[in-house]
């Protein structure tokens, strides 16, 4: 089908590609001319896994096509999807505007029957509002428009996955045609569609968004009580996450969450139901809880520190989440701005989203402090570690062996995943330099049923610690040679004790625990699937 997209963002960037690749001519509309050419020649304005690629293969193809002409993108396409922001405004409410005025625009160019399609994130009511609105300009007052639901359900640095891989498909509509229209559209991806009225497609992405937001705020609740009981929040969620009615995701406690949706989402509900006269009191509990985690960390370091003047500290990430280059409401823009007030000299390090934080804070001086980048995360601890802070970091065994290319399938579905060949040669440096400390597993010990599931339904993590020590053995020290026996004792062993402060372990020594693994070095073993034997 001939589709138009209104948005190059995450949301309508994604989607227009992901069009193309199951087969649909899909034409992109920004009102950006640079932004226009960039995507022409293969390059993403935005950095998502993956995007590239399909993007490249789609424009050879001749499938997928960019453009500001929107007068003449709007003339005739089958369905318009609309994937443009819908900001927070200073009250909680979400800004219409951009969707007003792409509405404008196709009211008054198109020149067949089309359906247009919201992707965006929009209060309930707001497709009712947009079907009237392009009505009232339509110019062509002859012609059949009608407006649908189908909010995206994407996360930034899986975007892509989560197009092509949904676990479900939400479409909105009030006629047959329309839904039938939507289902040959997404006829391709073979996925399950969920089909319900405009006002409930509304309702669901708010609701889904909100509800995580909330999981997320109660674990950051919690972890604050556990720190003050006595109780570890890392074993309770682990504890919480077997029960099948609660489930692994979204139990991390942290600093609050951030990105494009979760704050502006509960924000709005909230908004919305205030105007009907509702108190929608757990999600404002979430926002409310939000708001004080994010700089709950800085407070905590305050407590501790007498001055953060000329204070050196590495900030590790500047995104709201890894793996996407996306600032909005990111809680290290709160934390860095407080710790400059204060004095402090940053230095700060993400691969992916370095760029765009320097355009908020540009390196150099900054109210009574300095910040300045790496592009190591080892160089941001190195300073760390010299200038006499109590600092530290490990590193696994599966990301000293292996890379992105690796990855087959769900056994390989680990967080922090698996990164570049030069990620993995910088930690083995790091490691052998001395800006990491140690060796250290999460050993996660998931039933070869669950890691047989798909990608996106597969937990994270991998069994790593009867294997550990035998496969770096093996390819350090016996096939590369490139580190001694004992360098590897210590790291494994002797380090990770020094760290953590435990007396009396980690090194076979006169007056210390006979706490003791046997290896033999001759001796060949593997380790049966699925059942752990050895033989």
């Amino acid at each position: 089908m001939k589709l138009v997209v209104a948005g190059t963002g995450y949301v309508g960037l994604v989607a227009g590609v992901c069009f193309a690749e199951k087969g649909h001519d899909v034409t992109c509309v920004d009102v950006d001319e640079n932004k226009v050419k960039l995507m022409e020649s293969g390059v993403s304005p935005i950095y998502e896994d993956g995007l590239e690629e399909l993007m490249k293969r789609n424009n050879a193809a001749g499938r997928l096509h960019y453009t500001t002409d929107y007068k003449s993108a709007y003339k005739d396409p089958d369905a318009i999807f609309i994937g443009v922001g819908t900001p927070e405004q200073p009250d909680g409410s979400a800004n219409l505007s951009y969707i007003a005025t792409v509405c404008r625009q196709i009211a008054e160019n198109v020149e067949k029957d089309c359906l247009v399609v919201v992707k965006s994130t929009v209060p309930v009511g707001t497709n009712d509002r947009v079907e009237q609105f392009i009505k009232d300009f339509l110019v062509r007052k002859e012609l059949h428009i009608e407006v649908a639901s189908n909010p995206e359900f994407l996360a930034q640095g899986s975007a892509v996955h989560d197009t092509l891989h949904a676990a479900r498909i939400i479409i909105g509509t009030e006629s047959e045609e329309a839904e039938k229209l939507l289902r040959e559209i997404y006829e391709p991806f073979q996925l399950p569609i969920v089909a319900m009225n405009r006002r409930s497609a509304e309702m669901t992405k708010y609701a889904c968004n909100d509800f995580l937001a909330l999981k997320i705020s109660y674990m950051n609740d919690i972890a604050n009580l556990c720190e003050r009981i006595g109780a570890n929040i890392e074993d309770v969620a682990k504890g919480m996450s077997y029960d099948t009615r609660i489930g692994a995701n979204f139990l991390k406690a942290g600093i609050g969450y951030g990105g494009s949706c979760f704050p502006k989402d509960t924000k709005a509900l909230k908004f919305q139901a205030h105007k009907v006269g509702y108190r929608l009191r757990t999600v404002e509990a979430a926002v409310d809880v939000n708001a004080d985690q994010k700089t709950a960390l800085f407070y905590k370091a305050s407590n501790r520190m007498i001055s953060f003047e000329h204070l050196k500290v590495a900030v590790l990430g500047l995104a709201f989440k890894p793996g996407t280059d996306d600032l909005r409401e990111a809680p290290s823009i709160d934390n860095i701005a407080l710790l400059l007030k204060n004095g402090a000299d940053i230095v700060a390090y993400d691969p992916v989203a370095m760029n765009n934080f320097k355009k908020k804070f540009p390196k150099g001086v900054v109210e009574r402090g300095t910040i300045s980048y790496t592009n190591q995360i080892e160089e941001a601890l190195k300073d760390a570690k010299a200038s006499g802070l109590n600092v530290s970091a490990e590193v696994t065994v599966h990301h000293l062996l292996l890379e992105d290319k690796d990855v087959v399938g769900p056994n390989w579905k680990m967080n922090p995943p698996l990164r570049s060949h030069e990620d993995r040669m910088s930690l083995i440096e790091g490691l052998e330099n001395g800006t990491l400390d140690c060796i250290a597993n999460d050993h996660a010990p998931h039933t070869y049923e669950e890691k047989k599931r798909s990608m996106d339904k597969a937990p994270f993590g991998i069994v790593s610690l009867e294997s550990a020590f035998a496969l770096l053995y093996t390819e350090f020290v016996h096939r590369q040679k490139r580190w001694t026996l004992a360098q590897l004792v210590n790291w494994m062993s002797a380090a990770p004790a020094k760290r953590f402060g435990l007396e009396n372990v980690g090194q076979i020594k006169e007056g210390y625990n006979a706490d003791l693994v046997l290896v033999d070095l001759e001796h060949e073993s593997l380790i049966a699937q699925n059942t752990g034997t050895s033989f």
